[in-house]
């Protein structure tokens, strides 16, 4: 009984490492199947990627992660619950809440916030007779909080 015990007490201190890892690696799907859907609307599309820029990445995708729950007017008034996705119009960022903040003395929610931004190549080149540089296309970046 008391081995059965002691193994259940190993098993339930591991239970937040696998949530944190689980949730971690279903972030990184999500963000390499968003990814993947930019560079094909790009290859594909006739459109500037000057359109792409601030829009929200999940228009792209033909099936929605079920964890998204859509496009709000601004952060305030979207549901914000752990473990899901939304797309911030006012501040054109793709918003992921965090299922269990880290441990801290603050109760409060952590998002991951994403945005569709213009990769530019530098504006001048090393030799002063090129033109400047096109635009190289656009991604999804991490953006810190």
């Amino acid at each position: 009984m008391s081995v059965g015990l002691a193994l259940l007490a190993v098993f339930l201190s591991k239970i937040p490492f696998y949530t944190k890892s689980a949730e971690e690696r279903a972030i990184d799907v999500t963000l390499a199947q968003l990814r993947a859907a930019v560079e094909l609307h790009r290859l594909r599309s006739t459109a500037t990627t000057d359109d792409l820029e601030g829009s929200n990445p999940m228009q792209l995708l033909e099936v929605k992660p079920v964890n998204y729950d859509g496009e709000f007017a601004n952060r305030g008034i979207a549901p914000a619950r752990p473990g899901t996705w939304f797309f911030d119009r006012e501040s054109k960022e793709l918003v992921y809440v965090l299922l269990a903040p880290e441990k801290s003395s603050l109760k409060q929610q952590q998002m991951l916030y994403f945005k569709l931004e213009l990769r530019r190549l530098p504006e001048r080149t090393v030799r002063p007779s090129e033109l400047p540089a096109e635009n190289a296309g656009v991604v999804l970046n991490q953006l810190n909080d």
